[in-house]
């Protein structure tokens, strides 16, 4: 495991874990919204078990995030992060490429349209719009600091800092897109993972979307519920981990 940094033209610095091997094979990993390449442990976890199958893997923190270089998290910024961490990868040679994402980086990764880019994973990922009541998830503090700049300061749980900064047109983004942009036109298998907590309703919504997805995806794509989970699998995550590793080990050896 070796940290390394990297950027795209112009933009921030960005860090990652990179676990190198000899192979063409490799996996991105995007984490979910204001978190970072840990994941709370469970992207070290499952970079593990994809090295250990014989695939390099980058975990990567989105500018504004994690260890990555300051930033307002947008739309934008978070799409050229994550073609920033292909790049990378396509660099060191690894030209068959995975990519996994929990929760809206699993949402970013289906947008992905990039010939190296063989396989998809997703947990918890929107394969059409969700819209949000915001006063349910951020305070009145957040939603006035929002009013005032067009951004909001959420804060974090992260060994490398402690708030980030999300911008209005992100939030507006989660109920933007239709289910043909979102996941139309993607040529290569994907796996959906979604929680079946009952009492989880995001996480259900999200699952009864990805059943109308399956409609426009490439043959060979599934969509698994891991009965009992909510949103992110946290205490699933084992489960989680030998799915998607099955599910990388697939991509042909070349």
């Amino acid at each position: 495991m070796e940290p390394v940094t990297f950027s795209h033209a112009g933009g921030p610095r960005l860090a990652g874990l990179y676990h190198g091997a000899d192979t063409r094979n490799g996996v991105v990993l995007a984490h979910g919204f204001c978190n970072d390449k840990a994941s709370n442990g469970r992207f070290d976890a499952l970079s593990r078990a994809l090295s250990e199958a014989g695939l390099a893997v980058l975990a990567f923190d989105f500018a504004g995030c994690g260890e990555s270089a300051d930033a307002v998290l947008t739309p934008e910024s978070l799409r050229a992060d994550l073609d920033a961490a292909i790049t990378f990868m396509t660099d060191a040679g690894h030209d068959r490429l995975g990519l996994f994402g929990n929760s809206l980086g699993g949402s970013l990764c289906l947008r992905v349209r990039h010939p190296a880019v063989v396989a998809v994973a997703a947990t918890g990922a929107a394969t059409a719009p969700m819209q949000y009541d915001w006063s349910d998830h951020f305070s009145a503090r957040q939603l006035a600091e929002l009013e005032e700049t067009g951004h909001l300061t959420e804060t974090v749980e992260s060994p490398w800092r402690d708030h980030v900064i999300v911008s209005a047109s992100l939030l507006q983004a989660f109920g933007e897109g239709s289910m043909e942009e979102r996941v139309g036109g993607l040529s290569c298998p994907v796996l959906l993972i979604y929680g079946g907590d009952p009492g989880d309703d995001e996480e259900r919504l999200l699952a009864e979307a990805a059943a109308r997805a399956m409609a426009l995806l490439p043959k060979g794509s599934r969509r698994l519920i891991v009965e009992g989970a909510s949103h992110g699998l946290r205490d699933q995550w084992d489960t989680v981990t030998e799915e998607v590793a099955a599910w990388f080990r697939q991509m042909a050896p070349a």
